[in-house]
C-alpha cells in the first residue's frame, strides 16, 4: 500500500481547484499548462488549514504562469506562512514534484497525526519579482477558500517580497472581487 503524506502547499495549490487539476487532470484558470492527473487520482483523504513559522517571497519565473513564484522562506521564523494540507499518497506527490520544477527540493516542516508535512522548495536563492495576475488570483482564491478573511489575506500578500514591486491594495482587492474561473 501506497503511503500518506501531508503535501503542505502554499503557493497556488492553495486553491483546491488548482491543485485538483494535478490530481485529476486539466488546466487551472490562467495557467499555460495543462496537467494528465496522477497515475492514482484518488482524491486527497482530508484537506486541512495550517499556519507554519516563516513567509512565503516571490522570486524567479514560472513558466506556467509568467511571473514570479511563491517560495517558502521558513528561516523568517517571526512570520507566518498560511497554508493547505493535503493529505495524498507518496506516489501522487511524487507525481506533482515531478510537474513543479522550479522547487527542487522537499522539506519536512512538522508532523501531524504520525505523518509528514512535507512543502516543495528551491535550494536557490531568488531575486525578488513580481507575481502575475493569474498566479496571485489563484494564491488569493485559494486563502480566502476558508483560510483567511479578504482583508488579512491582502495583507499578508502584501507582506511577501516581490508582491509589492507590481501590485498594491486596490489592485488584490479588485482581484478578490472577481468571480473564480472554474478549472478546464
Amino acid at each position: 500500500m501506497n503511503a500518506l503524506v501531508w503535501y503542505v502547499a502554499y503557493g497556488s495549490n492553495l486553491s483546491r481547484d488548482r491543485f485538483a487539476c494535478y490530481v485529476q487532470g486539466g488546466q487551472p484558470a490562467g495557467a499555460r499548462r495543462s496537467y494528465p492527473g496522477c497515475r492514482d487520482r484518488t482524491p486527497p483523504r482530508e484537506v486541512v488549514g495550517l499556519r507554519l513559522p516563516g513567509r512565503i517571497r516571490f522570486g524567479g519565473l514560472s513558466r506556467v504562469w509568467g511571473g514570479g513564484l511563491a517560495f517558502l522562506d521558513a528561516e523568517a521564523g517571526d512570520r507566518e506562512v498560511v497554508a493547505r494540507g493535503y493529505l495524498i499518497g507518496t506516489d501522487q506527490l511524487d507525481e506533482v514534484h515531478s510537474w513543479e520544477r522550479r522547487y527542487d527540493s522537499r522539506s519536512t516542516v512538522g508532523d501531524r497525526d504520525g505523518l509528514p508535512m512535507v512543502a516543495l522548495t528551491s535550494s536557490e536563492h531568488h531575486a525578488p519579482a513580481a507575481p502575475s495576475a493569474a498566479y496571485l488570483r489563484t494564491i488569493l482564491s485559494g486563502l480566502t477558500d476558508g483560510l483567511l478573511e479578504v482583508d488579512a489575506a491582502i495583507t499578508y500578500l502584501l507582506a511577501a517580497p516581490g508582491v509589492d514591486l507590481r501590485w498594491d491594495d486596490a489592485e488584490l482587492r479588485a482581484m478578490a472581487e472577481q468571480p473564480t474561473v472554474e478549472r478546464g
